[in-house]
């Protein structure tokens, strides 16, 4: 079933994108990473099917998708796909946390 288990994580990545862009605005008005509150009120979707909430660190520059614990692929269940801002050039990168997530599942700029 990897062609589920890949849907699902691409809900992830939409939500993260979505809040990327969010991200960037609120950085250029406001010279920060928001908060998961200051991103919410902006009107970001934080949940999805398959995705339990999307939040940020703001002190890493870490935007977070976490998956569901039940209604998921079971290598899926409870991880996070992460992305990060670099501080300095603005560039993105994609991760997943430290997980059982087969590589297979994610897309080539998570790896």
């Amino acid at each position: 079933q990897n062609y589920v288990a890949r849907t699902q994580v691409s809900e992830a990545l939409t939500l993260l994108t979505g809040a990327r862009v969010q991200v960037e605005e609120f950085a250029s008005q406001e010279g920060a990473f928001p908060t998961t509150a200051e991103l919410t009120a902006r009107g970001i979707r934080t949940t999805g099917q398959y995705i339990d909430t999307v939040t940020t660190d703001d002190t890493n520059w870490h935007v977070i998708a976490t998956f569901k614990n039940t209604g998921v692929n079971g290598n899926l269940q409870g991880e996070t796909v992460v992305l990060t801002r670099d501080v300095v050039d603005g560039n993105w990168a994609c991760s997943i946390a430290e997980s059982s997530t087969p590589s297979y599942l994610l897309p080539k700029s998570c790896l």
